[in-house]
């Protein structure tokens, strides 16, 4: 297994019931409730399991067009809970996806790399800084990776990785059509 391009990674949940579906609503449905709640019970869990110094909180970004067609991007307004409760900035606008991606939900690991490989930038420097990057779901990891690798691009000196859920990968990439 490859090597992930963050110092280390936190998951509030496992990937299911009733998580996985309170994340679905919140991300197709813009459901509030969902949002909330899910986000208020990442952050309780991280704050109480949080040992580490940071600088900044970065939601990973979506492209301009999915975030316009969504209306909102899940991750920066799931991310906010969590940033108050670690006295963190939300810095959304520090890294930006450079090009579209297809969903990575229906596609196996190696598609999944392919398909974000370069696909984010730093906006601003990240020099000297330790950033949290923060995400809905930490399936193979290739979109955190890729984030993350752009954050390092920036100077960023350590990477840590916050997710509401963690998926079981095996079972994941079983049930994806490739």
């Amino acid at each position: 297994m490859e090597t992930p391009a963050w110092d280390n990674a936190l998951c509030a949940f496992a990937y299911r019931f009733p998580v996985d579906e309170l994340l679905r609503m919140a991300k197709y449905r813009r459901s509030a409730p969902a949002l909330d709640a899910v986000g208020r019970a990442a952050a309780a869990i991280f704050k109480d399991r949080w040992r580490f110094a940071a600088d900044v909180l970065i939601p990973v970004p979506l492209h301009w067009s999915r975030h316009w067609r969504r209306g909102f991007n899940q991750a920066c307004e799931l991310a906010r809970p969590t940033a108050a409760a670690l006295g963190l900035p939300v810095t959304p606008e520090a890294l930006k996806r450079t090009r579209r991606t297809s969903a990575q939900s229906r596609q196996d690991l190696a598609s999944r790399r392919r398909n974000v490989d370069g696909a984010f930038a730093a906006r601003v420097s990240l020099t000297g800084l330790r950033v949290v990057l923060f995400d809905d779901v930490l399936t193979t990891g290739a979109t955190l990776s890729a984030a993350a690798m752009a954050a390092r691009a920036a100077g960023a000196r350590h990477i840590r990785v916050l997710t509401c859920a963690r998926a079981d990968v095996q079972a994941n990439l079983k049930n994806t059509r490739t």
